[in-house]
């Protein structure tokens, strides 16, 4: 995969459709996008950092975990849960921001 490029979506068993493939790739844009300190500050001492975000009439369950958190990287956890009647399923991913800027995705 290329470097900080969306994870690709078709490997998926379960069609998530336009509007939860949409949210995903937002949600995956605005977390890879912070730095390494600005995902340490939000990150470090929680479990897991949880919100919800409605669309189309659906609530979505947005969870972002810090699996590592080491000197040189943060290792970084993100699922978006599907909407009500989707139970279990999730679109997920993670990657790691290094702390010169780099990442690995």
């Amino acid at each position: 995969m290329v470097s900080g490029a969306i994870p690709d979506l078709d490997t998926y068993e379960v069609d998530p459709g336009p509007v939860w493939r949409g949210m995903y790739r937002e949600e995956y844009a605005k977390w890879i996008a912070k730095s390494y300190d600005d995902l340490r500050a939000e990150l470090t001492g929680v479990c897991c950092v949880h919100y919800e975000r409605e669309q189309s009439g659906d609530s979505y369950g947005v969870d972002v975990q810090l699996l590592e958190n080491l000197p040189e990287y943060v290792h970084v956890a993100l699922a978006v849960c599907g909407p009500k009647g989707w139970a279990g399923a999730s679109l997920s991913t993670s990657f790691i921001r290094y702390a010169d800027g780099r990442i690995d995705a």
